[in-house]
């Protein structure tokens, strides 16, 4: 299974080193979580071709070039350490995805407060760009949500974990499911009204 974005080359990354970038772009992960095997979870339609072993060796290799970190989990140490994105690390992957970040989009979803209510937050560094989110959302089916309980702030956050802190527009609503029924979005829908990026393959789709 191999039906990665095209790269520019513009790096000296293999292949193998830049799909554990685009794995850990926007997220702080287990080493054991970069296995193979794992890629299918994060909704990649591609993984790198290393064995335990070696990716071991190649984890390692990064982080003595700088371009990636590693520290001790603090509970259960058998998927590894964590890794993630240093700057340098960022900026090679930037070279060879050329993210347009006006454009990014981040969605979550968690039980919050006492009653353990789910809410959804989007953050993005456009307001324009989390509107057009929720909205196409909500009318593909992606979140049941209460919009007359909207609310609209700023935080000041990461975009992803390796970049500087910066405003960010978030907006918070309630939910009503917990968790949306993926069989069930309109996905043609989704897509039709798609102007932002959240993941690898929304990226390499994305219309200029």
């Amino acid at each position: 299974m191999n039906r990665a974005p095209s790269r520019t080359g513009r790096t000296p990354l293999s292949d193998a080193e830049l799909y554990l970038f685009d794995a850990l772009f926007d997220v702080v992960d287990r080493l054991g979580a970069l296995r193979r095997e794992e890629f299918a979870a994060r909704n990649l339609p591609y993984t790198h071709d290393l064995d335990p072993a070696a990716l071991d060796r190649v984890v390692r290799g990064l982080e003595r070039a700088g371009l990636v970190r590693l520290r001790p989990a603090s509970r259960r140490p058998d998927p590894g350490p964590l890794v993630q994105l240093t700057v340098a690390g960022g900026k090679l992957w930037e070279l060879e995805r050329e993210p347009d970040w006006a454009r990014f989009c981040q969605d979550s979803s968690a039980p919050e407060g006492h009653g353990g209510q789910w809410l959804l937050r989007i953050r993005s560094t456009d307001a324009r760009v989390a509107e057009a989110f929720l909205e196409a959302a909500i009318t593909c089916g992606l979140y049941a949500a209460d919009l007359t309980r909207l609310e609209r702030g700023q935080v000041r956050s990461r975009v992803v974990p390796w970049q500087r802190r910066r405003a960010l527009v978030e907006l918070r609503l309630p939910l009503q499911e917990a968790e949306p029924a993926v069989q069930l979005v309109d996905w043609p829908t989704y897509e039709a009204h798609r102007t932002w990026w959240r993941s690898i393959p929304e990226l390499a789709t994305l219309v200029a």
